[in-house]
């Protein structure tokens, strides 16, 4: 490779949905949207990365024009680029890693958050690192450098760790924790007027880079699963016969007694034991 460079890919998603309970239609607002938790640790990552590694970074994410606000942030914690693929409307997770891979094939490491609060599938990765024929490490907790190589840790079950040294170039994806580093006021304001690439879904979708998203057919309300409730033991007529006690002559009216303390203990103990309670 000609020049060295690591690829950090968040994903631009609503923080806050609000769901009609009457149409199922989702509403977001862009003031209530940004990166997910994973994501921003992945920034973080892929900052230090380029340090180590003596790369520059590129931050590309698929998403509106209001997307541009955490690419911004990114640029003024260090990234060199940023490239936003345009889309006001959602796209599968394979036409997103599709988009990004369009973004080069000369990176050393590609950076991803393990999975984003909107879906959650964690698939993005996964599928950057088929359109791009590299290897792949997901869900990591921890990476460092050694001798230009990327050695990582990964979470197993039962508190294990395994540690992987990745060939590079390759496309990984880390867990959240590592919290993104704050930007200078200096770097923040000259961030604000950095150039940012912006290309068009529908030029890739033209190229047959990508595939088509599914069309929506309907919309309608959330309906859960019914609940499945175990039928009651015996027959109709006796489950009618117990639930209005037709017949049952176990229960005997009301009555005072006057009795001394201790007499009215023992006669309270013998109604009880009749009654099967004791």
């Amino acid at each position: 490779m000609s020049h060295k460079s690591v690829l950090v890919c968040p994903k631009w998603v609503s923080t806050r949905t609000e769901v009609d309970p009457i149409t199922g239609e989702v509403a977001t607002d862009d003031r209530f949207s940004g990166i997910s938790p994973a994501d921003s640790s992945a920034l973080e990552w892929g900052l230090m990365l380029g340090t180590a590694l003596g790369a520059t970074v590129t931050v590309a994410t698929v998403g509106p024009p209001a997307a541009e606000r955490a690419l911004v942030e990114a640029i003024a914690c260090g990234a060199g680029k940023a490239v936003r693929i345009h889309t006001d409307e959602p796209v599968s997770s394979s036409a997103t890693a599709a988009a990004l891979a369009t973004v080069g094939d000369d990176h050393q490491v590609v950076v991803c958050g393990d999975y984003s609060i909107d879906r959650g599938s964690g698939s993005v990765p996964a599928f950057l690192a088929h359109h791009l024929q590299l290897p792949q490490a997901l869900g990591l907790l921890h990476l460092e450098t050694d001798d230009g190589q990327v050695v990582a840790t990964r979470r197993l079950d039962q508190g294990r760790r395994e540690r992987l040294r990745l060939r590079l170039p390759a496309v990984i994806s880390v867990e959240s924790g590592l919290e993104l580093r704050r930007a200078g006021l200096s770097a923040t304001l000259s961030a604000t007027s950095a150039t940012i690439e912006v290309r068009e879904l529908a030029d890739l979708q033209e190229l047959g880079e990508l595939p088509e998203f599914p069309a929506v057919t309907s919309v309608g309300p959330y309906k859960p699963p019914p609940r499945v409730v175990a039928s009651p033991n015996g027959n109709t007529q006796q489950r009618i016969l117990e639930l209005t006690q037709i017949g049952n002559n176990s229960t005997s009216a009301a009555k005072v007694i006057e009795e001394p303390p201790a007499q009215a203990a023992r006669t309270a103990i013998e109604q009880l034991r009749q009654w099967g309670y004791v």
